[in-house]
Formats: C-alpha cells, sequence, structure tokens
C-alpha cells in the first residue's frame, strides 16, 4: 500500500495526458458531449448518430473510453462500444467485449466484463453485468476476488465465484449460489453472502464459532469488531460454554509505525455454572 499514492496519481497523470491527446487530434461535432478520435468517423444527421471504427477513443469528462467500434445517439446520449472496449477514470477501469452506455447518466448494460474497483481493490468478472445508478452494479456468472497475480487469473489464490451479485461502491455487495475457491478448489458454498465494500473499516460481527462438548455442552462465541480509527480496534468475543462458565474475551490493538505497536488481552470468566 506505499506505494497506492504514487499510482494513483500516475493514473490522473495518464488520463489527462490521453485526454489532451484525444482533445489535440478530435473531431468536434456540435452537440457531443466528448471529444472523439479514430480512424473514420462518420455522422448521420437525420438519425443524429456517430458512427466511429478504428481505435476509437473517446475523451469523456469522467475519463477515458476506447474501442474497436463505437455508435453514439446524439439526442439520447446512448453509445454502444464493441470489441476491446475500455473504460478508465480515477477509480475504476472496465474492460468488455460491448457496452451499451449512457453518458449523461453512466448507466450500462455490459457483456464479458472485468471490472476493477481501487475502493476495495475489487476486482470482478462477470458474463453480463449492469451498471445502475449511484455505482451500483448488478452481475450474472460472476467471480470476485481482492488478489493482484501478474500472472493472470488462472493463479488466483482465491475467489468468490456467484450465481447472481450486487455491489455497490462505497457500500456494501451481496452474492447468490456463493463457492469460495481456494486455488480453484472449492471450500465452502453458501445461498446468500452480504459483505462491505468501504475503503474505511467497519465495525460489526464477525463469524461466530459454535460446538459441542462432553463437558461444556454446547459452546458458542460471538467476537464483535470495533474499527476505532485508522490505527486502533478492537475485538469483543462473548463466551458461553452452558455447563462451565459466561464471560467475555477482550482484545484491544494500537499500531504506532510501521516498527511499533501494541496489543492487550483482557479476559472475564464466570465459572460458577462448573
Amino acid at each position: 500500500d506505499k506505494n497506492k499514492s504514487k499510482v494513483e496519481k500516475d493514473k490522473r497523470k495518464a488520463i489527462r495526458a490521453k485526454r489532451k491527446q484525444v482533445e489535440d487530434r478530435s473531431q468536434h461535432i456540435e452537440g457531443v458531449p466528448f471529444d472523439i478520435n479514430a480512424k473514420t468517423i462518420n455522422y448521420d444527421s437525420t438519425t443524429s448518430t456517430i458512427k466511429a471504427q478504428g481505435d476509437v477513443t473517446l475523451g469523456h469528462v469522467s475519463g477515458i473510453i476506447e474501442s474497436d467500434q463505437a455508435e453514439f445517439n446524439v439526442q439520447t446520449n446512448q453509445a454502444v462500444l464493441t470489441n476491446n472496449v475500455r473504460i478508465t477514470d480515477v477509480t475504476s477501469t472496465l474492460t468488455a467485449d460491448k457496452v451499451d452506455i449512457n453518458l449523461k447518466t453512466s448507466e450500462a448494460s455490459l457483456t464479458n466484463a472485468d471490472i476493477y474497483l481501487e475502493e476495495g481493490d475489487y476486482q470482478i468478472s462477470a458474463e453480463q453485468s449492469e451498471k445502475g445508478a449511484g455505482d451500483v452494479y448488478t452481475f450474472k456468472n460472476v467471480e470476485l476476488t481482492t488478489c493482484h497475480c501478474p500472472e493472470g487469473k488462472d493463479v488466483c489464490p482465491w475467489k468468490l465465484k456467484a450465481q447472481e451479485g450486487e455491489i455497490e461502491r462505497e457500500g456494501y455487495g451481496e452474492t447468490w449460489g456463493t463457492t469460495l475457491l481456494f486455488h480453484d478448489v472449492p471450500v465452502m458454498y453458501t445461498p446468500y453472502l452480504l459483505f462491505p465494500a468501504k475503503t474505511q473499516r467497519q465495525s460489526g460481527l464477525l463469524p461466530a464459532t459454535f460446538g459441542t462438548g462432553s463437558h461444556s455442552d454446547f459452546t458458542l462465541k460471538t467476537p464483535i469488531f470495533f474499527a476505532i480509527n485508522e490505527s486502533t480496534d478492537a475485538t469483543i468475543s462473548p463466551l458461553i460454554e452452558t455447563s462451565v462458565r459466561a464471560g467475555a474475551e477482550t482484545e484491544f490493538r494500537k499500531i504506532f509505525s510501521t516498527q511499533h505497536g501494541m496489543e492487550m488481552t483482557f479476559n472475564y470468566v464466570n465459572e460458577s455454572w462448573r
């Protein structure tokens, strides 16, 4: 993460440079909300439609849009991009075989899309996906991970594979019919999964543990995580063993620097049931 700010700065600089390049070489058509550059550009005034082919680049206000072919309706702001589609802005990168997008509302339909969201480092692949208002994405036959593998997706250490999914930037993600895979080996299935998709750490419940024992009978431990600030957090874990005891375990963690930190543990147990 120490290089993240530099990477983001370089990415913003690259987007500005590419947009400037498009502006310098663009053809301007009245009523079009972007600069466009391509090998061939045709404008049909009767249908208010622009057709561009060959290394198409659109310098849109929110980022850079690239594809082999593009068709844009000036009146409806609807664009259809096909073959090697790539949409880049400061917070996300999207590639797809085909994108049907409204450049005014940013609502879009995507086919065979790979999406990278910098908020949360989420990498998403889906056969079919929809982008709605407010940066809400819905998916069908989707794979999701936060692993960045230079060797490619085939060696990804872990990923979630789901029949359907929905994720909102700086919100939450949901998946249905979800399988967790480690190196492509399925290890867990759940019909429904909810998870945060935010840059800030979130307080909340952690997975509970439960079981039975010959002396303790039923055992239940339910950890609660508290994100106090960027460098401080705590976990309180109420514990009950129905034939033995009840109490709580508390962990407190504080990071002062990359070399210095503090961790404290406090346990309280009432064993009057024993």
